[in-house]
């Protein structure tokens, strides 16, 4: 609404006069342009000056500055003077002649002047510019960047450069510290600064970094802070706009304090809107503006040592919404009559009244910039339930923007943390995975359901040598559908999944000993078998077939010669005699069961003196398929292999799921001679035929048994120095190549030099990458006490060291329907060497079942990883002794592979029974395979690595 009071001056020679919001405007024309009116309106008033909008866009006759001071008269106060329509230089002329004729002080900008947000005026910042201050006799004197002024203003004033590539630049609302190397990117993202962010008069936005261009360096905010006095220290407040160089899991608030060497103030988020009750938002990678924060202002202090742990910030004020209730506390608000909310950095918080002793570290659990997180406090399970509902009704009633974005957490996995973000010293007293709490916790943390779509170099090495699993492939060929949208996985589960009794214990359906399957008790006449082994039933514990007389003796491949260990202290031990799940004792003459070792002394071969080993019936799911034993790295001739595999297909074997779910159905299909083709080479064996291994060539499975201590890879109470020792002497040569390196990785990542001999311990981990740690797991699971023992303490000291990854991991076997069974009969699977796994199911690693494992305690060796055909840039590592749950099998069917899915058990977690958070990792799992299907492989990993990647944990 504006006031109009017009009249015509007899001395105005065509100058009109009018009051508009809070400014005069005289104008020319007879109407006021678009330009002038939306200006009046929205400047704010001053209360020292009359603000006179000139609105000149015609050649002006003669006469009209005389006009406009005639116009003028009446008034002492001074006059802030802005033009519209004309030269910048026409309103440094008009002020000059106004503050003489008039003897009135004028205000009026040098340059282009900019509206921003609530009426704020902004002079361009080019040299020369700003508001300028006329007085009568007096020389003019700059006054300020901005109106109305803050009291930051001259802080943040003039544009200069922070280095080769970054520069500070003024902006209504405080300042941009940005890359200068894309200036049209800069240039979009400088419209929106100025449009929507407001000049707060004691805040001053330092705004780090501009989506779309490099990282902005610390040293660039470094040489701006210096030059701040300290009144301009006191009112900036950092936010995070487009992309800082930051250390791996870094906090921007607690860098800066570090560098800075003072404490600093950050905004939770970036602020929209006016500036009397602006709204902060998280800024998304993109640039775009994510959920609305509570937490207004933190304030972090610089640690006291560069190794020590880091203060909890301090909230210096929030905003608190009428929804959350009246207040009870610090933050706290009541919500309803048994639960409270509590603001918190990375969202809100549903507890009780009583704080839990894990407080600290959910407050200092910093924000996710994409997901607004509502945490529901486990302490006591019994009230889950309740807070979950609570939680359900409180995003409801949230803004758009966050409802949309809000998942839910248990309060135990929050606290939890992820050890990539910096340790704080805060009241928590839960472990990195040394409690069941912990293993509940990390279950509730789930990826989003969105998927991305496979980059292009993964499109293209879809087709690649070697039995693939064809479960992961893109949705196009996999017939599967991706998800997208909608809440994610953590709110999804969290808000629909039922609530066990954790002592409830789910029955796992096995074969009772001496009853059989009925495809077991009448095999196939096309297999030939008798149904008996050594007088004794078929089907007893464990689940095999009876062997069955082979139409023919297997061919065995030729023997070849031993090549010499290049590392002699870890030359295959002798095999060890176990037992198999269903009692029977492993054939003595079978080194290893699953896959053969790429280098040549690891390589199965036959001897004279080696017992045949009968033929088994092949299960339903076992096709007429050629494979390199178990491992691309055998080079055996396909034709020997192709001649010692059977040419028939018996009947269906059904499998026996282990946990209390609906077995999916197995497509019975007639047992039909196969016509055997054309020899084709084993490095380009179709995925899609490789199902399970021929029984011709089957070995039993071992379990590996508990090693006694000396044999065990773990570090123990005596220490590490005399192994610290053994591993610089023996390996001298390569610990001097990797340790320049590696003494250069320490110092870019601090928390990796922690405790005693980490240079010692973090070139153990790269010598096990490579060659050097080729055998040190088989001799760790066939329990031998020896020199691979101390090499393998100094590793597992290192990778302990590592980044942790909780969630799913993958690696692949091949396994037959039997192999399954006797997994699933045993329940757990306990692996004594190092389980290699990968966040991101590969592309070249060959196999017929899916094993996907939920991690609490793996550690990604990314940092680690040598640069040769070893590399596997998504490896994780569980260190030996890790305890696997059988959550589900299934067995591998003519287009689909067989899947297991493990769980990985917490130290003192009770092994027998079925609990909830076994359902939870489950449901994890599968909708993880069902995006990994969805998206494709990508993990790449060196040809030399790949055995590693095929050995199921806990399999001799």
């Amino acid at each position: 609404m504006w006031t109009v009071g017009s009249r015509r001056s007899q001395a105005s020679a065509g100058i009109f006069r009018h009051r508009v919001g809070n400014a005069l405007v005289l104008h020319s024309d007879e109407r006021i342009s678009v330009e002038a009116r939306s200006l009046a309106l929205a400047v704010a008033e001053d209360p020292d000056h009359d603000i006179v909008v000139l609105d000149l866009h015609h050649d002006l006759p003669v006469g009209t500055w005389r006009s406009v001071a005639a116009a003028l008269k009446g008034s002492r106060r001074g006059i802030r003077l802005v033009v519209c329509g004309a030269s910048a230089d026409t309103g440094a002329i008009a002020a000059q002649w106004l503050c003489d004729r008039l003897r009135r002080p004028v205000v009026t900008p040098h340059g282009r002047t900019v509206r921003a947000v609530a009426g704020t005026l902004f002079a361009d910042t080019a040299a020369g510019s700003g508001w300028v201050r006329y007085r009568p006799g007096r020389t003019p004197v700059w006054e300020s960047q901005r109106y109305p002024a803050p009291a930051w203003d001259a802080a943040a004033a003039r544009f200069r450069p922070t280095s080769a590539v970054g520069a500070v630049e003024p902006i209504p609302g405080g300042v941009w510290i940005r890359d200068t190397r894309d200036p049209a990117v800069v240039s979009g993202r400088w419209q929106w600064l100025t449009a929507a962010l407001p000049c707060q008069p004691e805040a001053m936005t330092v705004v780090l970094g501009c989506p779309g261009t490099p990282p902005l360096a610390i040293d660039d905010v470094a040489r701006f802070w210096r030059e701040l006095d300290p009144d301009g220290r006191r009112h900036a407040r950092f936010v995070q706009y487009g992309p800082v160089q930051l250390p791996a899991g870094g906090v921007l608030g607690q860098q800066l304090a570090d560098v800075l060497e003072s404490p600093v103030v950050c905004f939770g988020g970036i602020p929209v809107g006016r500036p009397d009750r602006a709204h902060m938002h998280t800024v998304t990678p993109d640039g775009r503006l994510g959920w609305q924060v509570l937490v207004r202002e933190l304030c972090f202090t610089p640690r006291t040592t560069p190794g020590a742990a880091a203060k909890l910030p301090r909230i210096l004020s929030h905003h608190a919404p009428a929804l959350l209730g009246e207040p009870v506390g610090p933050l706290a608000h009541r919500y309803a009559a048994d639960a409270v909310v509590e603001i918190v950095q990375s969202g809100l918080w549903i507890r009780a009244d009583d704080t839990p002793r894990n407080a600290g570290r959910i407050r200092a659990h910093p924000a996710d910039p994409t997901r607004h997180a509502l945490i529901v406090d486990d302490t006591v399970p019994s009230r889950v339930p309740r807070f979950r509902e609570l939680a359900e009704d409180l995003a409801a009633r949230l803004d758009p923007a966050t409802r949309a974005r809000s998942t839910l957490h248990l309060a135990s996995a929050v606290a939890a943390g992820r050890r990539e973000r910096p340790p704080y010293s805060a009241d928590a007293g839960l472990g990195d995975g040394l409690t069941y709490r912990f293993t509940a916790a990390d279950l509730a943390l789930a990826e989003p359901v969105e998927v991305a779509p496979p980059p292009a170099e993964a499109l293209a090495v879809m087709a690649v040598p070697g039995p693939q699993s064809p479960s992961w492939v893109p949705a196009a060929t996999s017939g599967l559908r991706a998800v997208t949208g909608g809440p994610t996985l953590a709110a999804a589960d969290f808000l629909t999944a039922p609530v066990t009794d954790p002592g409830a214990a789910v029955p796992v359906r096995v074969s009772p000993p001496g009853t059989a399957a009925p495809s077991e008790i009448a095999p196939s006449a096309s297999a030939g078998g008798t149904g008996t082994l050594a007088g004794r039933p078929t089907g007893t514990a464990g689940g095999r077939l009876a062997p069955v007389a082979p139409p023919s003796p297997p061919v065995a491949p030729p023997s070849r010669p031993v090549a010499a260990p290049p590392y002699p202290f870890l030359a295959p031990p002798a095999p060890v005699r176990t037992r198999t799940a269903s009692g029977r004792p492993a054939d003595p003459s079978v080194v290893a069961a699953l896959w053969d070792q790429s280098d040549p002394v690891d390589a199965p071969h036959d001897t004279p003196d080696a017992p045949a080993r009968p033929a088994f019936a092949t299960p339903a799911t076992s096709r007429d398929v050629r494979t390199r034993a178990w491992s691309t790295a055998t080079r055996a001739d396909p034709a020997v292999v192709r001649d010692a595999m059977p040419t028939t297909r018996p009947a269906p074997t059904p499998v026996v799921l282990p946990v209390d779910r609906p077995a999916r159905t197995p497509v019975d299909r007639p047992a039909t001679p196969q016509t055997r083709g054309p020899a084709v080479p084993s490095a380009v064996v179709p995925a899609e035929t490789a199902t399970c291994p021929p029984d011709a060539l089957r070995r039993p499975l071992r379990f590996q048994t508990t090693p006694p201590p000396d044999a065990q890879g773990l570090p123990t109470s005596n220490g590490l120095d005399a192994e610290r020792l053994w591993l610089r002497q023996r390996f001298s040569q390569e610990f001097d190549v990797a340790a320049s390196s590696i003494s250069r990785l320490l110092a870019e990542h601090p928390r990796l030099h922690t405790g005693d001999g980490p240079l010692v311990d973090t070139v153990a981990v790269r010598l096990y990458l490579s060659s050097p740690g080729e055998a040190v797991d088989r001799a760790l699971r066939s329990g031998s006490a020896g020199d691979a023992v101390s090499f393998a303490r100094c590793v597992a000291a290192g990778v302990a060291r590592l980044p942790s990854h909780r969630g799913a991991a993958c690696l692949t076997a091949t396994l037959s329907a039997d192999d399954l069974r006797e997994i699933a009969a045993r329940e757990t699977l306990t692996d004594w060497g190092f389980t290699h796994a990968l966040t991101e199911p590969p592309v070249s690693v060959p196999g017929n079942v899916d094993v996907l494992l939920w991690s609490m305690t793996a550690r990604r060796t990314r940092l680690l990883e040598p640069e040769d055909d070893h590399r596997a840039a998504d490896r994780v590592l569980f260190l030996p002794g890790t305890r696997f749950k059988v959550l589900e099998t299934a067995r591998p069917g003519r287009d689909r592979p067989g899947r297991l899915l493990l769980r990985e058990l917490a130290a003192e977690e009770p092994v027998r029974g079925r609990g909830p958070f076994d359902d939870l990792a489950l449901t994890s799992l599968l909708r993880c395979h069902e995006r990994w299907a969805a998206t494709g492989r990508r993990g790449r990993v060196g040809g030399a690595t790949v055995p590693r990647f095929a050995c199921l944990p806990g399999i001799a």
